[in-house]
């Protein structure tokens, strides 16, 4: 689908400068809400969504949503907080989700 006009981009708010570029080349770019805790509060939501995802025709995809998981200590005990690898797709999925999840009407 190509670009239209009310078509609205969520970026990585870290990036004001790259917002500023898509903004100046016409681009309705806005920045995603990030605040302590958002990462985590934002994955829960994910988690309790059903998300399908075509394995042939998005491996990546697919594997990041099926292999990610919570930092694991030595001692084998599941952590709460979120590793900041190997989670490009889902961090743009929370990103294109913002308005949503941030409404907390819908909780997570």
């Amino acid at each position: 689908m190509p670009y239209q006009e009310r078509t609205t981009i969520v970026c990585d708010c870290a990036e004001p400068k790259s917002i500023a570029d898509l903004q100046g080349a016409g681009l309705r770019a806005i920045p995603c809400r990030k605040y302590n805790g958002s990462v985590v509060y934002g994955v829960r939501w994910l988690q309790r969504r059903r998300i399908v995802i075509d394995p042939a025709r998005t491996p990546n995809a697919y594997r990041e949503f099926t292999e990610y998981s919570y930092t694991v200590s030595k001692d084998g005990e599941i952590l709460s907080d979120l590793p900041d690898k190997g989670n490009h797709t889902i961090d743009a999925v929370r990103y294109a989700l913002d308005g949503i999840i941030n409404q907390r009407k819908y909780p997570a």
